[in-house]
């Protein structure tokens, strides 16, 4: 007896991913392509009204937060482009296996599956990552999140 295996299109797999969502915002110094940055809610864009720039990952921001990756290399001061939810490149610890659950690591640029009691889950890993840091693909959803562990 042989198990029918369906060979899923990205089409296919629309529905499973977060819409892509990115949002411009004024780099709080010099940021890398692919690193997680938490947006700043003390500073407010005196036109807009509006959150408009990073900060450096701190230790409370592990917990709570709207986490975003760079999706460029921008300049301390430069507005660029940032991913809230979607599949995409984020910079992991070394040794995530694929399908573990990530979150934001304390003061770190990075996220991987080394989680603290109430951490914000924000990404789904996608392959294993070997036993260097690097860029490796997951879902990622720095708004909402996929929970939190308890």
């Amino acid at each position: 007896m042989s198990t029918y295996h369906p060979t899923l299109s990205d089409a296919n797999m629309e529905g499973l991913y977060p819409t892509n969502e990115t949002v411009r915002l004024v780099a709080h110094g010099t940021v890398t392509k692919g690193h997680v940055y938490v947006i700043d809610t003390s500073i407010v864009d005196a036109t807009t009204g509006l959150l408009d720039t990073t900060k450096a990952m701190a230790t409370a921001d592990a917990k709570v937060g709207i986490h975003v990756v760079a999706m460029e290399d921008i300049a301390s001061g430069a507005a660029g482009e940032f991913l809230l939810r979607s599949k995409t490149d984020v910079y992991q610890n070394a040794a995530s296996a694929a399908g573990a659950y990530l979150a934001p690591i304390n003061a770190q640029s990075y996220i991987d599956d080394t989680i603290g009691t109430g951490f914000k889950v924000v990404g789904i890993n996608h392959v294993l990552v070997g036993g260097s840091a690097a860029l490796s693909p997951c879902t990622f959803n720095g708004v909402e999140g996929f929970g939190h562990d308890s």
